[in-house]
């Protein structure tokens, strides 16, 4: 991946941040969207948002006021952006989110930050699937909570991508600490319910069943 940076002369000023970020994002990148990303592009600040994504050249763009953030809320943005790319290089996972309904506007006001949601009630918004996925994604890397039902799907899609047995029991204790577990019987009921109806996209049947042992007890304590 190439670091292009169009912020100032000597470069070293701006690349050294983005290259402790972009190290920290890939180890929080739990479906490795931002693998083969081509270029990442250290900008000024031109627009109201941090951060974005163009599929066309495979580019993230930085803006300055990025850096001006916490680190955990640059990382959290980057990998928004990563949710923004898996739409291309996962179909799969985002169309399976769209038919699943979490695409909702419910969904999306309750992760959104403040710039997402002061867009919101002045513009509305045009890709709402596309937003839910991308925040949604972004801060399941970083542990920050969500509505259960799309913390369950992500939990799904990252337990469906481990291609062994051996590695599961691995994967699933890493993921199941990046959430926050639902804090209702109401919304326990829920989340394992949709996690239920996700798990025929695994097809390795002890898989299934572990991934349904495990959740059990990490919702009804």
């Amino acid at each position: 991946m190439q670091i292009h940076n169009h912020v100032h002369r000597r470069t070293t000023r701006d690349v050294s941040p983005v290259v402790v970020v972009l190290a920290e994002a890939r180890q929080r990148d739990r479906m490795g969207y931002m693998c083969g990303l081509r270029r990442l592009a250290l900008v000024p600040d031109s627009t109201k948002w941090h951060s974005n994504y163009d599929a066309t050249d495979d580019t993230v763009t930085l803006e300055r006021k990025f850096f001006g953030q916490a680190f955990d809320r640059q990382i959290e943005t980057l990998l928004h952006e990563a949710g923004h790319r898996g739409q291309t290089v996962d179909r799969e996972s985002y169309e399976l989110f769209k038919r699943d309904g979490l695409n909702t506007r419910e969904n999306f006001l309750a992760m959104a930050n403040k710039a997402h949601r002061d867009d919101y009630h002045r513009h509305g918004i045009r890709d709402l699937a596309e937003e839910a996925f991308a925040e949604s994604y972004g801060r399941f890397c970083v542990g920050w909570g969500m509505p259960p039902r799309v913390a369950a799907f992500w939990v799904s899609r990252v337990l469906a991508s481990s291609p062994t047995r051996d590695d599961v029991n691995e994967k699933m204790e890493s993921v199941l600490r990046l959430y926050k577990r639902p804090g209702t019987t109401g919304e326990r009921t829920a989340a394992l319910a949709a996690m239920r109806r996700l798990l025929p996209q695994i097809n390795d049947r002890w898989l299934q069943e572990e991934v349904l042992r495990e959740l059990s007890r990490t919702w009804t304590r």
